[in-house]
């Protein structure tokens, strides 16, 4: 995994730009807590409140096959904007508002994330180099070129982007405000399966239920 001086749900991003830096936060819930993507284990169930629990950090990849991607080719081909890792919210299990960890550099027409979109990675350890798999989203909005667009800023969430690594499940179960999110849309970490190979499940277990039946 590389890192440079400077960083994506949504999980989300918001990018707030100064004279001299670029900052990102993201996110993975609306503030009215009625939309999101909550992160779980395999069993639905959200993880717990507080750090400890994941990684969250943001940037860009290099060449790569996210059909064919295992853990290790994934933090491989990352190229972190940034240093240091957000984690969960301290309060709520299974979700993320956090900002990147170091002080921002500026993005100009030469910076390798200038023109590429912004990344968001989550991982299953306290780190992400620590972190054995992941869930990967595509934001759909490019890392802002900085001396054009001073003062400016985008938001963009996990929801509001490209799953493309990472296995959707259903939530089982939540606390406080995301008890409402129990039986609503979730992800846990690892690759996500092919079509061909939920084909292949559903056609063995539907010969099993016939087996059974005669």
């Amino acid at each position: 995994m590389r890192y440079t001086l400077f960083s994506a749900l949504a999980l989300g991003a918001m990018v707030q730009i100064s004279s001299a830096a670029v900052s990102v936060t993201g996110t993975n819930f609306s503030a009215d807590f009625l939309q999101g993507i909550m992160i779980t284990d395999n069993t639905g169930a959200v993880l717990p409140a507080g750090g400890t629990s994941a990684s969250i950090a943001f940037g860009n990849f290099d060449a790569i096959d996210f059909n064919t991607a295992n853990g290790a080719a994934v933090l491989a081909a990352f190229n972190q904007n940034g240093s240091g890792n957000g984690g969960m919210n301290p309060a709520f299990g299974g979700a993320f508002n956090t900002t990147r960890a170091d002080a921002a550099t500026s993005l100009d027409s030469s910076d390798s994330f200038t023109g590429s979109n912004i990344f968001i990675v989550i991982g299953n350890g306290t780190t992400l180099a620590g972190s054995t798999d992941f869930v990967v989203y595509d934001s759909g909005v490019a890392w802002p070129q900085e001396v054009a667009v001073v003062g400016a800023s985008v938001t963009v969430r996990t929801y509001q982007g490209t799953l493309l690594y990472g296995i959707p499940t259903v939530v089982s179960g939540a606390g406080g405000p995301f008890a409402v999110n129990n039986g609503k849309a979730g992800v846990t970490f690892g690759q996500i399966p092919e079509p061909s190979s939920s084909l292949l499940f559903g056609a063995a277990g539907l010969a099993l239920l016939i087996r059974r039946k005669r």
